[in-house]
């Protein structure tokens, strides 16, 4: 099971390098992205057969591949769940809507911004 609590020093760290963004002004996806990926890469490091890999291509039939922010993938490459990042300026269930439309799975999909 994650062992992961509010006051866990990852997510201590995460809101504080979210903050830090925030107080230099920066908010877009590509800043942001990073450092829930650092959150996502820790959780993930507490199952030894777990690993995060960051823009994780999605194949779809007679179409380029979706690449997605990242993926939970056992040690087998099974893709267990997807994370797709949004940055606080989006429309956050307008993006949903286009992301389905494109492709995106509908279920084990995590889509994130800084303030949701």
């Amino acid at each position: 099971m994650l062992n992961l609590k509010p006051n866990h020093k990852a997510i201590r760290h995460y809101y504080q390098e979210i903050e830090h963004l925030r107080q230099s002004g920066i908010a877009h996806e590509g800043a942001t992205a990073p450092i829930f990926a650092s959150l996502l890469r820790h959780c993930a490091g507490q199952f030894p057969h777990l690993q995060l890999i960051e823009q994780y291509p999605l194949p779809r039939p007679k179409r380029r591949p979706l690449r997605v922010d990242g993926a939970i993938v056992d040690r087998f490459m099974l893709r267990l769940g997807v994370w797709e990042a949004k940055d606080n300026a989006d429309d956050l269930p307008a993006e949903i809507i286009k992301k389905f439309a494109a492709g995106y799975p509908k279920d084990n999909i995590l889509f994130q911004s800084p303030e949701r």
